[in-house]
């Protein structure tokens, strides 16, 4: 299957850079971008919206936010000012850090985290409705609790991506599909914390390999319009990318991605136009009690509008924190 269409279209700009309506093969907004970002955009004749999905960063609902919910008794706390928000998207995304559960041995990880089973609930009903797992958190209570998040998560009705009782599930994709259109979901990481790749028997992250990565990719191109991977990766505070993680992410656009956006080093990072798709290095944070600096008090989400010819349109936004740590989008 082929879904590259390449025609020339306008753009606009916005506080992020130009907003591109981008067929088939590869969408993404870039953040600084050229004048060359105009060379690919697709305009079919008045296509038709048919979903809306909306990729964020790091979520914790643990530690302060976690105590917060506790003492008010209120699951929807992280939520409150970003909810309205959220319902109006079919599909919301999120890399959830830290397992959830209610038992397990804290690992020795510096910062361990594991929030309660209550934080699904508002999960859900905010329609965040797919997780990523494979992160350097998932393990900080060892095995028994990353199995709990997954059965808890299953209760929930939300998906996994990057995480799986087998190697296999954990590389599968989670696929939506609309009645014109699916699109299909992986998730990856190399930060393990305290999980042990060699030393798995129950529970497995997807590594971020180029080669299990890629065949992953190219497997999935065929069922799917439009492909989003998402890479846990990179150093914490670090506002830039790095080389190795520019040529990994054109290799993946190279295999069929079409979108690849990353997460773990808790600050927004650049967006990066390429022959073949675009990439979003780190969406920084969704929900995080980490408003210690400029950098990590504000975070990023990519609206994506899907519409019925396999041509989608991305919209970055920034999002700000209150002093509670709760999100909310900035006009």
């Amino acid at each position: 299957m082929n879904h590259r269409i390449m025609v020339p279209v306008s753009s606009s700009r916005n506080l992020f850079g130009d907003v591109l309506h981008i067929a088939g093969f590869g969408a993404l907004l870039v953040f600084c971008v050229s004048p060359l970002a105009a060379q690919r955009i697709a305009t079919p004749a008045e296509p038709e919206v048919i979903a809306r999905v909306l990729l964020t960063g790091d979520t914790m609902p643990a530690r302060y936010i976690g105590e917060q919910i506790a003492v008010r008794e209120d699951p929807e706390y992280p939520f409150q000012h970003i909810r309205d928000y959220l319902l109006g998207f079919d599909v919301v995304t999120t890399n959830l850090e830290s397992p959830v559960s209610t038992r397990g041995t804290d690992q020795g990880q510096l910062y361990p985290f594991r929030a309660h089973p209550r934080v699904l609930e508002r999960l859900g009903a905010a329609h965040i409705g797919i997780v990523h797992l494979a992160n350097n958190h998932i393990f900080d209570y060892g095995e028994v609790a990353a199995i709990d998040t997954l059965k808890h998560l299953a209760e929930a009705n939300i998906d996994v991506i990057g995480a799986g009782r087998t190697a296999e599930t954990a590389q599968a994709p989670v696929f939506r599909r609309w009645p014109e259109v699916t699109v299909a979901f992986l998730g990856f990481t190399n930060l393990y914390g305290a999980y042990q790749p060699d030393e798995a028997t129950s529970f497995y992250l997807a590594p971020l390999d180029l080669e299990t990565m890629t065949a992953a990719v190219r497997a999935v191109r065929e069922s799917a319009d439009i492909v989003i991977v998402q890479l846990h990766w990179g150093w914490e505070y670090e506002t830039a990318a790095r080389k190795w993680q520019r040529d990994t992410a054109l290799q993946l656009l190279d295999a069929g991605a079409d979108i690849v956006a990353g997460h773990h080093p808790h600050v927004i990072q650049e967006f990066e136009e390429t022959e073949r798709g675009f990439v979003a290095y780190s969406l920084g944070n969704f929900v995080f009690d980490q408003n210690f600096s400029p950098e990590t008090s504000r975070g990023l989400v990519l609206e994506i509008d899907i519409y019925n010819d396999a041509t989608f349109r991305v919209r970055p936004r920034e999002v700000a924190f209150a002093p509670g740590y709760q999100p909310y989008p900035v006009d």
